[in-house]
């Protein structure tokens, strides 16, 4: 997978707010495939403190598949 010109052989597991304003989550959308791409509703560039279930979710399932692999 190619992420800006970078290989990217890893699993790899983005987390986005589609309330951030530092990164639109539309242009991210694009560029990750939805496998890869948890969408936070309404959530922050600041997503771990304002909504920490909803990422450590995330992080924890992604982690788990890890595993099973």
């Amino acid at each position: 997978d190619r992420r800006g010109g970078i290989e990217l052989s890893t699993p790899y597991l983005f987390i986005h707010g589609t309330a951030d304003q530092t990164y639109v989550f539309e242009d991210m959308a694009e560029d990750v495939p939805a496998e890869q791409l948890v969408a936070v509703e309404n959530g922050s560039h600041s997503m771990t403190r304002n909504s920490p279930e909803v990422v450590a979710k995330a992080l924890r399932e992604f982690a788990l598949a890890l595993v099973a692999c």
